[in-house]
């Protein structure tokens, strides 16, 4: 990238997503999903399908938020991220809820560029993502505030959990991560 690198210090506000809060505000995590080539696409739906149902139902018909926490991809390719993407931009207006994609160490191991990933949910129309040119460290640090008129009730702060070392498409050099201390001292901020 050829931008200015914002310091985080001094742009706090653009980690910052709002969402109304309400009574019984209803959150799904989801984690590990390993969306990827060697898995059935369709049995993969239909297992998502039941689990969403199932959250909807026991909720009493309100999913506010997904938070989808790290590993969504694992030895994917293009076609099953962006499939990936479109299913969850459906259920999004199926249920009537936002997502939220934060990156794990898995979600880089694929047949794709990081940017290229990045890109996606950005691009998104119902994913909370928001990855700005800083120094901090990772790709998805950001804060879900819930509000009730002008004050925040929650904070839901959302941290890349691992990174893995390599920002290219395929690398054999790939090893876990770690929360730094830039992140933490970020949240803290």
């Amino acid at each position: 990238s050829c931008g200015k690198v914002y310091k985080y210090e001094d742009n706090l506000d653009k980690y910052v997503f709002k969402m109304g809060y309400h009574a019984d505000f209803n959150i799904l995590q989801l984690t590990d999903i390993h969306w990827n080539i060697n898995s059935s696409t369709y049995e993969s739906k239909r297992y998502m399908d039941k689990v969403l149902k199932e959250a909807y139902e026991h909720t009493g018909h309100q999913l506010d938020l997904v938070e989808l926490t790290g590993d969504m991809f694992m030895l994917s390719n293009s076609y099953e991220v962006t499939d990936f993407i479109k299913y969850f931009e459906k259920k999004a207006v199926q249920y009537n809820f936002e997502y939220a994609a934060i990156w794990g160490n898995h979600d880089r191991h694929g047949l794709y560029n990081a940017n290229w990933l990045s890109e996606q949910f950005v691009k998104a129309e119902h994913c909370i993502y928001v990855e700005p040119e800083d120094d901090l460290y990772g790709r998805s640090n950001f804060v879900i505030n819930l509000m009730d008129g002008n004050t925040a009730k929650w904070q839901i702060a959302n941290l890349d959990s691992g990174a893995s070392f390599s920002e290219t498409a395929v690398s054999p050099f790939r090893d876990y991560d770690y929360i730094r201390e830039d992140q933490v001292n970020w949240w803290i901020s």
